[in-house]
């Protein structure tokens, strides 16, 4: 997430902040931070301990999606409630979300199932692996590492 993060500009939003363990690598980017989780209780402890972040107490499905970066580990039962509205959002540039396997797999449209040796990118199955993107041509295939 790192590496990821690093490779954009401005400040950041980070979504589901919880307590911060991704926060504190955050704030490390020396970027500003404002970091939002709809826990008050975590919220308020997460400000405590990092100061030059600005935390506060909100809901992922209602707060300004204005920041040009976008990073969260997104819970499952809200990934794609949060995708429809980042997606419906134009002030962002960059996210940089965390999300379970089975949603990630779904949501990029690749076949097989998650128990399934077929669906794991790391073995066989060519056709797992590479997709028609939508409206490209049977040589023009979209290669899913």
């Amino acid at each position: 997430i790192d590496a990821l993060v690093r490779r954009t500009q401005g400040p950041i939003l980070e979504i589901g902040a919880g307590d911060g363990a991704l926060t504190r690598r955050l704030a490390a980017t020396g970027r500003r931070v404002t970091a939002i989780d709809i826990d008050e209780h975590r919220a308020r402890g997460l400000a405590r301990s990092l100061p030059s972040v600005s935390v506060r107490h909100a809901d992922a499905l209602r707060h300004p999606l204005i920041d040009p970066v976008i990073v969260g580990n997104i819970p499952f039962h809200l990934t794609t409630p949060i995708l429809r509205r980042l997606l419906g959002e134009r002030h962002w540039r960059d996210a940089v979300l965390v999300t379970q396997w089975e949603v990630a797999r779904k949501r990029a449209g690749v076949g097989g199932q998650t128990s399934d040796r077929s669906s794991r990118p790391d073995r066989g199955d060519r056709d797992a692996r590479e997709r028609s993107a939508p409206g490209a041509s049977r040589r023009n295939r979209a290669r899913v590492p």
